[in-house]
């Protein structure tokens, strides 16, 4: 059952008796499951198909003038977390040109922001568009393409009112504020664009030396799993000392960072020689195993793999293990074979994981580029497992091409010089970032023991906690691209 409320709030402005009120309204839609029951909030003007709903229609005041930032912080906007590191975000000089097209912003540093009116309409910070920082309420169907910037003025020191104006949409006028420090946060000028690159470009490192830090520190200290964070962003490896010897530590680690993501093998997995005469997996033998990234089936392959030592007996020979970074490598064979990266970034090769022998039978399957650029020719992913890639699948004239720049590509991998080394003790707990090094190990004798227990964290809720943490630690940096197929 549906009950129509009708609810109308009103603010008076002004002094000495004098008032004016500023209306704005937005619709929700609420459906009577039970009477205790919660309603369902719907976007505004977006009707519902069921005929046995009705139009609720809620007037609701505009933050009046001077409660535009007051309104805007209640609603939650996270002045305090992210846009508090943001500078010269005081404006100078505010300017409506080409018609109303763009609104230009001199800021008192002296650098220019042009926002175009719908990328400011879009962005509208007014309780009906964004009632929650997550969640945007625009109805572009209701708003012309053409729409003008018809005013712009300051509300404090802090806040821009912005009014628009349509001819053939729905909404013929609309006022709204935005937040300077959102502003200059999200200016996509080129200088602005090119600063934002050049702090997310990766960095290569001639030193190969594995950084460090102790189990205890990164459990306990938040510091500590920032400079962790750190080292996994800029580097893409770190070493975690003295973790003990029992198993599932490793997932405490993680889950300092993240949530394990969970894969065919489960939350952890294990790494030892097997038995079986024909183990399911080469990991499960002594051989030695090519450089590769885990699990690049996976339409959103694993972003962090950490391993954890419990075991390995002095007595055995070999079974280090060795990493290098494939954007590192990618960018040489850039540089070196133009012709043949770019083939590798157009034509689509074919990974698998098929097991149906398992207790949960798998058939994973995925076709994508070894390599993708962006718009801007960076590469933002690199995905190398030459040990699961299957028959190619491609139109003709594409297989010998493929096929000659992998070949160069592959030779260039595995006989590339710069790389970290190391050979596990237990109680280490190598971590790296799996969209951006890839890991071998070399042959191991059959005289003792060796086990690795190990899992893994999606790359985005990795980038998630490396932001979080430059904001509340690094002076709100941008974090470096992490290889998860990131464009900015």
């Amino acid at each position: 059952m549906l009950v129509p409320i009708l609810c109308t709030f009103r603010a008076k402005l002004g002094a000495l008796g004098k008032t004016c009120c500023k209306m704005r309204t937005i619709i929700f839609y609420c459906r009577r499951l039970t009477p205790l029951s919660t309603p369902r909030l719907y976007s505004p003007d977006f009707h519902s198909s069921s005929t046995d709903e009705k139009e609720l229609k809620v007037d609701i005041i505009a933050e009046v003038s001077g409660s535009h930032l007051e309104g805007i912080k209640k609603r939650g906007f996270y002045l305090d977390d992210i846009y508090q590191h943001v500078k010269g975000d005081g404006v100078k000089d505010l300017k409506i040109v080409e018609d109303g097209k763009h609104l230009q912003i001199t800021w008192e540093d002296g650098h220019v922001s042009r926002f175009y009116s719908m990328w400011l309409r879009h962005n509208c910070h007014c309780g009906v568009c964004l009632p929650h920082t997550s969640t945007v309420l625009v109805n572009f169907s209701k708003i012309d393409e053409n729409i003008k910037v018809t005013s712009a003025k300051m509300d404090g020191d802090n806040v821009i009112v912005i009014g628009w104006t349509g001819e053939t949409g729905e909404e013929k006028y609309h006022e709204g504020p935005l937040l300077t420090k959102f502003l200059r946060y999200h200016c996509y000028s080129d200088a602005a664009d090119k600063q934002r690159r050049e702090q997310r470009a990766m960095r290569f490192y001639d030193d190969k030396t594995i950084p460090e830090l102790e189990y205890k520190d990164v459990i306990s200290s938040d510091e500590a799993l920032y400079k962790w964070l750190l080292a996994l962003s800029e580097r893409g490896i770190c070493l975690i000392k003295n973790v003990p010897s029992e198993k599932e530590h490793v997932l405490k680690a993680a889950e300092r960072i993240a949530p394990v993501q969970h894969t065919i093998y489960g939350n952890t997995f294990e790494v030892e020689t097997s038995p079986d005469p024909i183990p399911e997996n080469a990991a499960h033998t002594r051989i030695g195993l090519d450089l590769h990234m885990d699990q690049i089936h996976y339409e959103s392959p694993p972003g962090l793999q950490l391993l954890h030592c419990v075991k390995f007996d002095e007595c055995i020979q070999g079974g280090e293990n060795f990493f290098v970074d494939m954007h590192e490598v990618a960018q040489k064979f850039k540089e070196e074979e133009p012709e043949l990266f770019y083939t590798l970034t157009r034509i689509p090769s074919t990974a698998n994981t098929v097991d149906y022998k398992r207790a949960r039978p798998a058939h994973v399957r995925i076709q994508r580029p070894l390599i993708t650029i962006n718009h801007k020719d960076e590469i933002v992913s690199v995905l190398w497992q030459p040990m699961l890639i299957a028959p190619l699948q491609v139109p003709e004239k594409d297989v010998e091409a493929f096929y000659k720049a992998y070949g160069k590509f592959y030779s260039l991998v595995h006989t590339y010089k710069s790389m970290y080394v190391h050979r596990l003790r237990p109680g280490d707990m190598i971590s790296f970032n799996n969209r951006r090094i890839s890991h071998g190990r070399r042959a191991y004798t059959d005289n003792g023991h060796r086990l690795l227990q190990g899992c893994y964290i999606n790359a985005s809720e990795f980038q998630s906690k490396v932001q979080m943490f430059h904001n509340k630690y690094g002076g709100g940096k941008w974090p470096v691209r992490n290889g998860a197929i990131d464009w900015q």
